[in-house]
């Protein structure tokens, strides 16, 4: 038995970065003991890496892939980075300007619908798309 716990402190002391990033992840996933996600989820909710828990969504133009995952109506593109190097990035599936109730031309309808989920938590009034394209065209 000694020569078992010997050995599996050796593997562990070893091979650390591995057994430890399997060890975050509970053998059962209990809801009900996951923390409850923040109410600032702009971009909705996606499960975390474990497939456990509900957790924020990345927004458009923030890094994804892996176990990061993009939040409603956007993917995940490789798009060129700093020195040529390409990244994942989270971008709107419908793209190009559309504009809202409130006079501003937003980058994407995924933009126009981060803003009314702020509204929905008060934080601004809600916008209504107008139509797509610019506000002044």
């Amino acid at each position: 038995m000694k020569l078992l716990s010997y050995f599996a402190l050796l593997a562990s002391a070893v091979h650390g970065g591995p057994l430890r990033k399997r060890q975050t992840c509970p053998q059962v996933c209990v809801a009900s003991q996951c923390p409850a996600p923040p109410r600032t989820c702009y971009y909705g909710l996606v499960q975390d890496s474990c497939g456990c828990c509900a957790v924020c969504a990345a927004g458009e133009g923030e890094v994804c892939g892996g176990r990061l995952s993009c939040g409603d109506g956007l993917r995940c593109d490789s798009v060129p980075g700093k020195a040529g190097m390409l990244q994942s990035l989270c971008v709107c599936a419908s793209s190009g300007p559309v504009c809202g109730s409130d006079g501003r031309t937003y980058p994407s309808i995924c933009r126009l619908r981060a803003e009314n989920k702020r509204a929905e938590l008060g934080e601004t009034p809600p916008v209504i798309l107008i139509q797509r394209g610019r506000c002044d065209s």
